[in-house]
């Protein structure tokens, strides 16, 4: 048993470093085009947005990417046939405790701390359970991100939507008497 854990261990580090290289060159790929679309030359991106169906936050979030003229291919985050590699092409470098979402039930019982799992763990518990897959995630110009900062958007493909200050589009408000935040920051490198 220690020795298939060692294994699973191994090939999912393997996994993380292909992905993280694919994942790096697609991002210097698109950093000339994000240029582009800011100094005016093509605004609008392609974006498929993986949501939650029903979660107020991701409907926000829609409606932020539509007004600033993205079109969105939407899908259903808890259908979607995920393979690891799949998965793991949208956390990028992130802590491991980054791509769950903390308003899933079993995170914000206790029942189970991404903080103690290890990525073979954590990716196996997602592809069980796609409730625990931290949203929203998105994929446009040959790149992908999870979390939605109106920042990270904005300096990824734009968003040049009028938006509330201090707007929290990352807080889950259903059911919780203190807000809970279901996503942390988008990645870094989109």
């Amino acid at each position: 048993m220690r020795q298939k854990r060692g294994e699973i261990a191994f090939w999912g580090a393997l996994l993380r470093l292909s992905l993280l290289a694919t994942h790096e060159a697609a991002r210097q790929d698109t950093k000339g085009a994000s240029a582009a679309q800011h100094d005016g030359m093509d605004a609008m991106a392609h974006v498929v947005f993986f949501e939650k169906p029903g979660c107020a936050n991701n409907a926000r979030q829609k409606r932020l990417l539509e007004a600033a003229g993205h079109t969105l291919s939407v899908r259903d985050l808890l259908r979607e046939p995920w393979t690891a590699e799949q998965l793991l092409s949208f956390f990028g470098r992130r802590p491991v405790a980054e791509w769950f979402n903390r308003a899933a039930p079993k995170v914000k019982s206790g029942a189970l701390d991404p903080v103690k799992l290890d990525a073979a763990s954590a990716i196996a518990l997602m592809l069980a359970e796609p409730i625990l897959i931290r949203r929203p995630l998105m994929e446009a110009e040959g790149a992908r991100a999870i979390g939605f900062d109106p920042a990270d958007v904005d300096a990824w493909i734009g968003l040049s939507a009028p938006q509330a200050p201090g707007a929290d589009l990352e807080t889950c408000r259903r059911g919780a008497t203190a807000p809970t935040a279901c996503a942390v920051a988008q990645d870094d490198a989109p």
